[in-house]
């Protein structure tokens, strides 16, 4: 008698939101060894809390972004993103635990809708509607030739409509936002745009019935960005030296109300 294989597993159930947020735990890390760039650091943002990370050139900002989207491994200590850790989640756990805007937003050749989906005939009309007005893009694609049917010119040219940066970055939020996710990282992901229109995407953040149940962590290229936070952490040479609400970080007079003052006297307090 013939033995049957073992029958597959069955997929794994879309994941639910959680109510975990997203937790560093005394992590250290860096790119050579023997020199780290991020130092001991610990944090935690809750679900519903929005928290602005603020230093200087080359604190570790965005390397500590990196270790919570799961791009590296941390030397010690470890990260979870919705209760999980980000390095183990599958695709579709990703894209509903976690959404990130990097810096250098990247667009490929192809309609607007498979740069928001990511080509995923799953996601429906609805989510990406819904993504769109979050992002404050709902403008932007209505007056494009074709909608959400528009082509694209990516990285690589070729045929297509050219966007400029800051309508780039528009739908990058965009397709950050599609799945709904637990965990939204933005690294000077607004730098593009103007401070109204930054202002207007966290008011929308906050107003989002799921926005109010998701963890948002930003590096804050303007501190208008920060003072808007539920919380600033300031970050100088891989480590935490200031952490609190803006109000209360600016009237101890530290770190955080110091590089206010320079904003505000027109000096560019990321730079030496």
């Amino acid at each position: 008698m013939l033995a049957l294989p073992p029958e597959a597993p069955a997929p794994a159930a879309p994941p639910a939101r959680g109510a975990a947020g997203l937790v560093v735990r005394d992590v250290t890390f860096g790119y050579a060894p023997g020199r780290p760039i991020v130092r001991g650091v610990s944090l935690a943002v809750a679900p519903g809390e929005q928290v602005a990370l603020v230093g200087r050139t080359g604190s570790g900002k965005t390397s500590l972004v990196g270790l919570v989207a799961g791009l590296y491994p941390a030397w010690s200590g470890a990260v979870t993103v919705d209760g999980r850790d980000p390095r183990s989640l599958t695709d579709e756990w990703r894209r509903r635990a976690l959404g990130v805007v990097p810096q250098q937003v990247q667009l490929f050749t192809g309609t607007v809708r498979e740069n928001l989906t990511l080509g995923d005939p799953a996601v429906g009309e609805a989510a990406i509607a819904r993504a769109a007005a979050l992002a404050g893009a709902a403008d932007l694609i209505a007056a494009l030739p074709r909608g959400y049917d528009t082509p694209l010119q990516g990285a690589g040219r070729g045929a297509g409509v050219q966007l400029s940066a800051g309508q780039r970055q528009l739908l990058a939020l965009a397709r950050a936002l599609v799945w709904d996710p637990a965990v939204l990282l933005l690294d000077e992901a607004t730098v593009a745009l103007d401070g109204a229109s930054d202002a207007a995407f966290r008011a929308a953040l906050r107003a989002d019935a799921g926005g109010r149940r998701r963890a948002v962590l930003t590096v804050a290229h303007r501190l208008a960005t920060a003072r808007a936070a539920d919380r600033v952490i300031v970050l100088d040479a891989g480590r935490i030296v200031e952490e609190g609400p803006p109000d209360e970080l600016i009237r101890r007079g530290g770190r955080f109300a110091a590089l206010v003052e320079l904003e505000s006297a027109g000096w560019d307090w990321r730079e030496d």
